[in-house]
């Protein structure tokens, strides 16, 4: 059996963590030096996709209870880096009264290092943790002072969008994929690009031909 995920979900179901002995026993020690480096290499702008195995004997289905006691055999790293032009973009955007949020399911790490870079506030984050804990009346006050919301699965997209009209803004969404689908819908504009999965093109009021946020200037 082969899973690949998250690493926060993938290293909770590994036992074992593979080496060149074999594997070996996932101790606490273990978790914590795994954790500080897929922190490091977050904060670096590099995305970690967790890959575990575990030899089972053959049969006509498995199910998702069954991806337990795996062996952690390491991480896949992709790095994928905003476009040179984009602070200028967002410079431009800002100038002309367009306030930008993030929403993402990255984790925090990885999402304040892109931000970052391309010049946007990470200083007041929300994490999906933190949204499930906050009722929708207080969300409202939150998104006003918040630029940054990480972690977030669809349906807390959605209350993000709903949390900003009900407090006065007029919400652009821009999506490409089929967890930004509710958030898309709740929106008085949903935007995607030519690229973007079917769902997410059908959801849109616009469509960009071009990947680039420059061709509203």
């Amino acid at each position: 059996m082969i899973t690949k995920g998250a690493s926060a979900n993938l290293v909770s179901i590994c036992i074992h963590v593979a080496s060149t002995d074999g594997p070996i026993p996932f101790d606490e020690k273990g978790r914590s030096a795994l954790e500080a480096a897929f922190q490091e290499q977050s904060a670096s702008g590099f995305r970690l996709l967790g890959l575990a195995t575990r030899a089972v004997e053959a049969r006509e289905s498995f199910a998702h209870a069954d991806e337990q006691g795996m062996c952690l055999v390491g991480f896949l790293r992709f790095l994928d880096p905003p476009k040179p032009e984009v602070r200028a973009t967002l410079k431009t955007l800002a100038e002309r009264g367009i306030q930008i949020k993030v929403i993402t399911g990255d984790n925090r790490y990885v999402s304040a290092h892109v931000a970052e870079s391309v010049g946007l506030d990470t200083q007041y984050m929300l994490t999906g943790e933190q949204i499930s804990a906050i009722k929708d009346d207080a969300l409202i006050h939150h998104v006003h002072k918040a630029r940054m919301f990480v972690e977030v699965d669809p349906q807390q997209r959605e209350r993000i969008v709903l949390a900003l009209k009900r407090a006065g803004y007029s919400v652009g969404y821009l999506g490409d994929g089929i967890n930004d689908a509710p958030a898309m819908h709740a929106a008085d504009v949903a935007i995607s690009v030519d690229q973007a999965v079917d769902v997410a093109r059908e959801s849109a009021d616009v469509v960009l031909l071009k990947p680039d946020l420059a061709v509203y200037c």
